[in-house]
């Protein structure tokens, strides 16, 4: 379990999946993700939730 906490509070960039450029603050992207199960659901914020998460993340640029 402090697994899960101490995840859920490091710091991850969120990067586009297609080109690897970072998503700055106010930027417009796209991401695809699965819903986990309830047991499996992060709280933390959005931004390190996404890239934990998500299966694909893309920015403007590469949509």
């Amino acid at each position: 379990m402090w697994d899960k906490l101490k995840d859920g509070l490091t710091s991850r960039h969120l990067t586009c999946t297609s080109c690897n450029s970072k998503i700055k603050e106010g930027e417009r992207f796209t991401a695809n993700i699965t819903m986990p199960s309830e047991r499996d659901m992060l709280i933390s914020r959005l931004d390190n939730a996404i890239a934990r998460t998500a299966n694909s993340v893309l920015c403007e640029k590469c949509q």
